[in-house]
């Protein structure tokens, strides 16, 4: 076949021989993506999970790709602001957000004046990694186990106060749904952020929290908290001596989702686009040092599918509503 000098001949000659040529709209659009440096908003501050996971994405992905990859901490509003700049953005994959379930989908519960809709808004690229999160007490308290936390707070009912960072965060969802199943008359004491808990931990100022592992790994080893349990369906690497609540009979949909970091395009950006994200995200995810880094913090290395993500989500939308409705949690503006 003669050479051909452009695209209209390459195309041409395909055609002339009876190729199919559908594959060609995708080979041209991901050989010219990236055009430009990549933009990873992350809607929390530096050093939380999040910005753990976004910064090692960002440094698999500069390698792979061979283009600039910028981590932009755009905080506010519970993670809303950050995420609703992304929802706004063109949808050339050069805009995108890495957030927690909170920012992709608890927020829509909690803000009425919300000024996106993750679900419209928003194309779910991946979960990049899976958040188990530990069930952590103050030294000051006997329980070394769920069973025995159980028992501390039945015969102390209405004088345990449990933290939480922020009104509708997951922390407050989950020990709310603690508080209420076990008839334990707890007082919830909202922070602005988990440090702010551990720090009321430490201090004695509460009783009993949900952190990160992040914050609640080298905790435990020094201490100075302990944790009785972990949420989700597996324990943490980090802590495996510690049984997950499933393990220790708690059963409820409350204890069996987890926390998780999520990558996020604006809606309307071209799927062969979100495909490459996807794969280059799950390679970068599925390497044996990030694996290791986030094993550390107790993270879970995950890089599924657009597709896996998209019934993840759906799955879990309606626990995190009933879970929201019924905790009480102020819907604000």
């Amino acid at each position: 076949m003669a050479e051909c000098k452009s695209r209209r001949g390459f195309l041409q000659a395909a055609a002339a021989l009876g190729t199919g040529i559908s594959f060609f709209p995708d080979v041209f659009a991901q050989t010219g993506w990236p055009q430009a440096p990549i933009q990873l908003i992350v809607p929390f501050s530096p050093g939380g999970a999040t910005d753990v996971v976004a910064r090692a994405l960002a440094n698999g992905l500069q390698e792979r790709l061979g283009k600039s990859v910028i981590v932009d901490n755009r905080t506010g509003a519970g993670g809303s602001i950050g995420t609703a700049a992304v929802a706004r953005s063109r949808p050339d994959g050069l805009t995108l957000t890495v957030g927690l379930t909170s920012s992709l989908l608890i927020n829509q519960f909690q803000y009425r004046r919300l000024s996106y809709d993750p679900r419209r808004d928003l194309i779910f690229v991946s979960q990049l990694a899976i958040a188990p999160m530990a069930i952590c007490v103050a030294d000051k308290l006997p329980a070394k186990n769920m069973a025995e936390l159980r028992q501390y707070l039945a015969a102390r009912k209405g004088k345990v106060a449990y933290g939480s960072y922020g009104n509708g965060s997951y922390s407050h969802l989950v020990l709310e749904h603690m508080n209420r199943s076990l008839s334990a008359g707890m007082t919830h004491v909202p922070y602005r952020g988990e440090t702010a808990v551990v720090q009321a931990l430490l201090g004695g100022e509460i009783d009993l929290g949900i952190c990160s592992g992040v914050v609640a790994v080298p905790q435990a080893r020094t201490g100075r908290i302990r944790v009785v349990g972990i949420t989700g369906p597996q324990r943490m690497e980090a802590l495996p001596e510690v049984p997950t609540l499933i393990e220790q009979g708690m059963m409820d949909d409350a204890y069996r989702v987890v926390g998780w970091v999520g990558m996020a395009a604006p809606a309307n950006t071209p799927a062969d686009i979100i495909d490459r994200l996807a794969r280059e995200a799950a390679a970068v995810m599925h390497s044996g040092s990030v694996k290791e880094r986030l094993k550390g913090i107790g993270l879970v290395a995950l890089g599924n599918t657009p597709q896996q993500f998209k019934e993840a989500y759906d799955r879990e939308f309606q626990i995190w509503k009933r879970m929201f409705e019924a905790s009480g949690a102020k819907v604000e503006d």
